[in-house]
C-alpha cells in the first residue's frame, strides 16, 4: 500500500515538469524536434512513475514520501496537469497506452513481469489496438481474426487510428477467433512488433501529434499461446468483454487531458489580455467556473474507480463535459486574442488542434451521453459516495 498524498502536492510537483512541457510543445508539434528525442530527454522517474512499487527504484519524491501513481484519482491530476504543459507530449509518454491496464487484469504473472521489466528498463512504447478501418471500435463488426493452425496462433487484418503504434515494441491486438460472432469471440493478443507480417505506418494528424496515430498491419502474424491473455479465466473476463471497464477507468483521464487544455487556453487569455470589457470578463469567469466544476465531476469519477465501484454513466459524463468545455475555452480564447489570433498566437492554435482530438478518443460525444443518460434513468450513475469536491 502506497502513501495516499495530498491532490495539491501531487499538482505542485507535476507542475513543475509542466512548465518544461509547455517549452518544447511548438518545436514538437511542427516537427523541429522528434517526440522520441524530447521524451528520451526527460528524468527516469517521470518516465517510470506510473509504474507498479515492485518495479520501479527511482520514485518521483513529494518531500521524502514516493510518489507511485497507482490511483485514477492521483493520475487524473497528472495528466491534466501535464496536459496543460503539452498534451501531445503528455500522450507520447510511454506510460501513457491503455496497454497496462488490460495486462494488470488478464496476464499471467510471466507475462506481466516480462511486460513491466521491459518499461522499466528501456522506457519503451506500448500500444493498445482496437480501432478498424471500416468498423471504428465497434466490437460486433471487428474484422482482425485470430485462427489456429498446426503451429498455433495466427493473426490477419489491419487496425488504424492506434496511438503509439509505429513506436511500440509490443501491444495489445484485439481479435476476433475465427468462426465466431458476437463479444464472446473477442480476444486480447499481446504481440512483439519485430514478429514477422508485422508492419506499421504512422498517421499524420491536425494535433496532438504526439499521440503517434498509426496503422497497424497483421499478415499471418504468429503469437505463443500464453500471448493470447485471459485463457485461465472465465470467458466474460476475455477479450474486449473483459477489458471493457477499462474504458470506464480511462475516460476521466481522457476529461482530465481535456481539462488541461481547456486550462492552457484560458491561462493564456489572462496573460495576453489584462484588460477586458465587461461582457469578455463575463465569459472567462464563466470558463473558470466550467474548469472547477469539470474537475470535480472528473475527481468524483475517479474515485468511484479507486473505491471499487466504478460508474461508466460518470466516466462518460466526465468526458463528455471536459471535452466540451477545453473546445468551448479554446474557441472563446481565439476569439477574444482577434481575428488573426491563430496566427499571431501559434501556441493558441495548438491548444485549439489539440481539443478537436479529445472528442475521438474513449468514445465520441453521442455514446457518452448515450452512457449517461442510461445510469440517470437505471439509477447507476452514483456507484458510491464519492462527493463531488476535488
Amino acid at each position: 500500500m502506497t502513501a495516499e498524498h495530498r491532490p495539491e502536492r501531487i499538482r505542485a510537483l507535476i507542475g513543475e515538469y509542466a512548465a518544461e512541457f509547455r517549452k518544447t510543445a511548438l518545436p514538437m508539434h511542427d516537427g523541429e524536434v522528434a517526440v522520441e528525442d524530447v521524451v528520451r530527454s526527460l528524468d527516469l522517474e517521470l518516465l517510470r512513475f506510473s509504474l507498479p512499487q515492485e518495479f520501479n527504484d527511482t520514485p518521483l519524491m513529494i518531500g521524502s514520501d514516493p510518489l507511485y501513481v497507482r490511483r485514477i484519482s492521483e493520475s487524473v491530476i497528472v495528466q491534466e496537469e501535464l496536459s496543460w504543459g503539452d498534451a501531445g507530449l503528455m500522450l507520447a509518454m510511454p506510460w501513457a497506452s491503455l496497454a497496462a491496464f488490460v495486462i494488470d487484469q488478464m496476464a499471467g504473472p510471466e507475462i506481466r513481469e516480462s511486460h513491466y521489466s521491459r518499461l522499466a528498463n528501456n522506457a519503451e512504447w506500448t500500444y493498445f489496438a482496437v480501432t478498424e478501418p471500416e468498423h471504428g471500435s465497434d466490437p460486433v463488426s471487428m474484422e482482425t481474426t485470430l485462427s489456429r493452425d498446426d503451429e498455433g496462433w495466427v493473426i490477419n487484418g489491419t487496425k488504424r487510428y492506434v496511438g503509439q503504434g509505429h513506436r511500440g515494441t509490443t501491444g495489445l491486438v484485439f481479435c476476433r477467433r475465427e468462426g465466431t460472432s458476437g463479444p464472446m469471440g473477442l480476444e486480447v493478443v499481446l504481440v512483439g512488433s519485430e514478429t514477422a507480417g508485422f508492419t506499421s505506418a504512422p498517421l499524420q494528424t491536425i494535433g496532438l501529434r504526439g499521440a503517434g496515430l498509426s496503422e497497424l498491419n497483421y499478415d499471418s502474424v504468429r503469437v505463443p499461446d500464453d500471448h493470447v491473455l485471459g485463457q485461465q479465466g472465465k470467458s466474460t473476463r476475455r477479450g474486449l468483454f473483459g477489458a471493457s471497464h477499462t474504458f470506464d477507468m480511462l475516460r476521466p483521464g481522457v476529461g482530465a487531458m481535456a481539462l488541461g487544455v481547456a486550462r492552457a487556453a484560458y491561462d493564456y487569455v489572462r496573460a495576453e489580455r489584462r484588460a477586458l470589457r465587461a461582457e469578455e470578463e463575463a465569459s472567462m469567469e464563466s470558463i473558470r467556473q466550467r474548469i472547477l466544476g469539470t474537475r470535480s465531476l472528473i475527481a468524483a469519477a475517479a474515485r468511484a474507480v479507486d473505491a471499487g465501484k466504478p460508474s461508466g454513466p460518470l466516466s462518460s459524463a466526465a468526458k463528455l463535459e471536459a471535452v466540451r468545455l477545453a473546445e468551448d475555452a479554446t474557441v472563446e480564447a481565439l476569439r477574444l486574442l482577434g481575428p488573426c489570433a491563430r496566427l499571431e498566437h501559434p501556441l493558441l492554435d495548438k491548444f485549439r488542434r489539440d481539443a478537436q482530438g479529445f472528442e475521438y478518443m474513449e468514445g465520441m460525444t453521442d455514446i457518452q451521453r448515450q452512457n449517461a443518460a442510461q445510469g440517470y434513468l437505471t439509477n447507476r450513475f452514483w456507484t458510491a459516495p464519492t462527493g463531488l469536491h476535488p
